[in-house]
């Protein structure tokens, strides 16, 4: 009786301990980062106004008043 099993191929990656720049992601990497960092934070401004309109509606509010009342003054 033969037995046999497949050939088991095992690959391992081993760190190149001497150059660790090789490991950092390229400029144009870095720079879609950054335009994909800076468009979540220009659209969590947005729904950061969005949900305090009720501050935002005060803040006009409370600048007319005042507006109104320093026209008068004058």
């Amino acid at each position: 009786m033969d037995i046999y099993q497949r050939e088991d191929i095992r690959r391992e990656m081993l760190g190149n301990e001497q150059n660790i720049d090789a490991y950092e992601p390229g400029f144009f990497s870095k720079a879609g980062e950054a335009l994909q960092d800076g468009w979540e934070l220009l659209k969590d401004f947005a729904l950061a106004l969005i949900r305090s309109w009720s501050l935002v509606l005060l803040a006009i509010v409370a600048f007319l008043i005042y507006r109104r009342i320093f026209r008068r003054a004058k």
